[in-house]
C-alpha cells in the first residue's frame, strides 16, 4: 500500500494518459475541439478575473497597467480559441507532432534510467527497456508523419499513448513487487525493506 502512496503522482499521470488515449481513439476531432474550446473558456475566464481585479484595485491605485494588458491578452486569446476553433483544428497536426516529441524524449529518459540502473547493479525489468524502445519508435513514427490525415494521426497518437501507459503500468508493478520507489526522472531508487 505504501508503494501506491509513494507513486500517486505517477499513477495519476498514467490514468490521465489512458483517458487521453481513449478519447483520441474514440473521436479525435471532437476531443481536440473540446480541448481547444475549454482552453479558450479558461483563458477568457482568467482574463475576465484579471480585468475585474484591475478595475477594483484601480480605485485604490494598487494595480499596474500590466494587469490590464495581461487581462486583455488572455481575453483576446480565449475569445479567439472559442470562436476560431475550426481554424485552430486545422493546425492540430502540430499537437500530434508534440505528442511524438514527448514520446521520443520519454523513451530516451527511460533508456537512460535503464542504463543507469544496470550500471548501479539494481534489478531492472526487460519490460522497462522494451517500453523505452517502443516509446522511441512510436515517437519517431509520429514525427515522420506517414499518415495523410490528422484524424488517423490523432488515432495513432491515442494508440501510442495507450501502449506507452500500459508498459509504464507494468514497469510500476515490477517496481512495487521489487520493493523500490519510482521517481519522476525515470530512475529507480532502492529502499531497504525490514522484516
Amino acid at each position: 500500500m505504501s508503494t501506491i502512496k509513494n507513486n500517486i503522482p505517477i499513477i495519476l499521470m498514467l490514468l490521465f494518459e489512458i483517458a487521453v488515449g481513449i478519447f483520441l481513439l474514440i473521436n479525435p476531432e471532437m476531443f481536440t475541439t473540446i480541448v481547444v474550446i475549454s482552453f479558450g473558456i479558461f483563458l477568457a475566464v482568467v482574463g475576465l478575473i484579471y480585468l475585474i481585479r484591475y478595475f477594483r484595485a484601480r480605485k485604490r491605485e494598487e494595480e499596474s497597467t500590466l494587469t490590464l494588458i495581461w487581462s486583455i491578452v488572455l481575453l483576446a486569446f480565449g475569445i479567439f480559441a472559442i470562436s476560431a476553433h475550426r481554424l485552430i483544428m486545422s493546425f492540430f497536426a502540430f499537437i500530434a507532432i508534440l505528442y511524438g516529441i514527448i514520446l521520443l524524449v520519454s523513451g530516451f529518459v527511460k533508456i537512460m534510467g535503464y542504463i543507469n540502473s544496470r550500471k548501479a547493479n539494481l534489478p531492472v525489468s526487460a519490460v522497462s527497456i522494451i517500453s523505452a524502445i517502443i516509446s522511441v519508435i512510436l515517437g519517431g513514427v509520429i514525427l515522420v508523419n506517414p499518415f495523410g490525415t490528422t484524424h488517423v494521426l490523432f488515432m495513432f497518437a491515442g494508440i501510442a499513448i495507450l501502449v506507452s501507459a500500459a508498459f509504464d503500468i507494468v514497469t510500476l508493478i515490477f517496481i512495487a513487487r521489487a520493493g523500490r520507489k519510482a521517481i519522476d526522472d525515470g530512475y529507480v531508487e532502492a529502499t531497504v525493506i525490514e522484516e
